[in-house]
């Protein structure tokens, strides 16, 4: 037995297959590794892709939501503008009338003045007719644009978040796709 395995230490023929057995199930590891890495790297950048293009169109639906706060803004302004130059220019007209009122009650000035009274006191009181209508129109307007700013105050994070979950999973254009997703806050403040 002894001289069998003296003769197994000294025995050179096959180490080289050995070795080579050794290396290929090293290299097919490492190979196996890079793979598995590449693949882990490739799956991480269509997850980030899913989710920047949620966040993306969700960004972009909150900012619709903003403009049209801001249109509704700007409507609000607008008719409270046109009514404040109606109010503007019926004050205007009263200052008018009251001072040729007291130039009235002049000996002097009185014949000028009595038929600008004339004149004027029934242009103020048309202009404070529509005065009131406008101002009717814009109490109206008012309440329905304030329906719509809370309309869209909770309405638009809804549909950003819809928005999102569409661009991130229903669009088939991440393999995987993406299961789903959501955007904080749903709501808004409350």
């Amino acid at each position: 037995m002894t001289v069998k395995r003296a003769g197994l230490l000294r025995e050179t023929q096959g180490a080289m297959m050995l070795m080579s057995l050794f290396m290929a199930l090293f290299l097919i590891a490492t190979l196996y590794y890079v793979l598995g890495v590449g693949d882990a790297v490739l799956y991480r950048r269509i997850m980030q892709d899913g989710a920047d293009a949620g966040a993306h169109a969700a960004s972009v639906m909150g900012a619709k939501g903003m403009n049209l706060h801001v249109l509704l803004n700007v409507v609000m302004a607008v008719t409270a503008g046109i009514l404040l130059v109606i109010r503007s220019v019926e004050v205007l007209l009263e200052l008018i009338i009251g001072v040729l009122y007291g130039l009235a009650a002049t000996l002097f000035l009185a014949p000028k003045a009595v038929p600008l009274i004339g004149v004027l006191s029934p242009v103020e009181s048309t202009v404070e007719r529509v005065g009131d209508t406008v101002e009717e129109f814009v109490r109206v307007a008012h309440d329905a644009l304030d329906a719509a700013h809370h309309a869209v105050q909770h309405g638009y994070p809804l549909l950003a978040q819809a928005r999102a979950v569409d661009a991130m999973a229903f669009q088939e254009v991440y393999d995987p796709p993406v299961a789903g997703g959501f955007v904080v806050p749903l709501l808004g403040p409350r």
